[in-house]
């Protein structure tokens, strides 16, 4: 009766090692089928420029005249033609 006993562990154990691996491999496939993530400083620097821009707000109409009549920060000559 005891070597049944044995017989039985083994054959329970088998099969739980199966189930194991078989789904230990579908998970490589998942992981592998899976685009990659993007890296946490991208998603964090992207967050920030987000934020940014909020608080900033809208941009006024009239920045745009300003920008073309000031003067180039390398040449110092209008940047309008």
């Amino acid at each position: 009766m005891d070597e049944w006993n044995m017989d039985l562990y083994h054959c329970l154990a088998r099969e739980r090692l199966e189930r194991i691996r078989a789904e230990a491999e579908r998970a490589a496939l998942l992981r592998d089928i899976r685009p990659p993530r993007r890296p946490l400083r991208v998603t964090l620097g992207t967050a920030l420029l987000a934020i940014g821009r909020w608080v900033m707000g809208p941009v006024p109409d009239w920045t745009d005249e300003v920008t073309r009549s000031a003067p180039a920060a390398s040449g110092g000559t209008p940047t309008s033609r």
